[in-house]
């Protein structure tokens, strides 16, 4: 007795998928190798530039680049001192020449207030204060003189703290505090 597949003539059998199958597998190993090659080369490179970056990192550590590099930074420091110190200087030197000046017109403020019978010897500027030694021929002359220093108003006391007769001469000196200068109120 023979058996019989009725079935047989419906169903399909193709031989296309297997090389279907085949071209799959081909193109995957292909990728896959690509991937390894890629892999591969990229680990050689990079091996490469970490072998330059390590020989360059030497070098820069060898004193043949390092003392000629620390006498430039010991260089740039005498460099920012001296900058430092000429930009002091500059300061300096605007506050002395602004300081003489301000002696100069206070020295002629005062001796335009020195009366007639009133000769000055020193005059002296400590600080905030101003110390004017001489001789008068009489008392009120000296008064005169202190109170001729008021009418400036850039002191704020004056008084004589050493006043002395010898041979109808009066000695004396003459202590003024300036005045601080105060902003303008507007």
């Amino acid at each position: 007795m023979a058996d019989f597949n009725f079935f047989e003539p419906y169903l399909e059998t193709s031989d296309s998928p297997s090389g279907l199958r085949v071209v799959w597998f081909i193109l995957f190993a292909i990728l896959i190798a690509v991937l390894v090659t890629i892999q591969v080369v990229m680990n050689f490179e990079h091996n490469a530039v970490k072998s330059d970056i390590d020989s360059i990192k030497t070098e820069l550590a060898s004193d043949k680049i390092n003392s000629p590099l620390n006498r430039v930074i010991e260089k740039e420091k005498v460099t920012q001192m001296l900058q430092e110190a000429v930009f002091e200087l500059v300061i300096l030197d605007g506050v002395i020449v602004t300081t003489n000046n301000v002696d100069i017109i206070l020295f002629d403020k005062i001796n335009s207030q020195v009366p007639e019978s009133v000769y000055v010897n020193s005059m002296a500027i400590a600080d905030n204060m101003v110390v004017i030694s001489g001789y008068s021929d009489s008392y009120d002359s000296v008064a005169l003189f202190q109170h001729q220093l008021r009418s400036l108003e850039i002191f704020n006391e004056i008084f004589a703290p050493a006043m002395s007769e010898t041979q109808g001469n009066y000695s004396f000196t003459v202590t003024a505090n300036l005045q601080l200068e105060v902003p303008n109120a507007n």
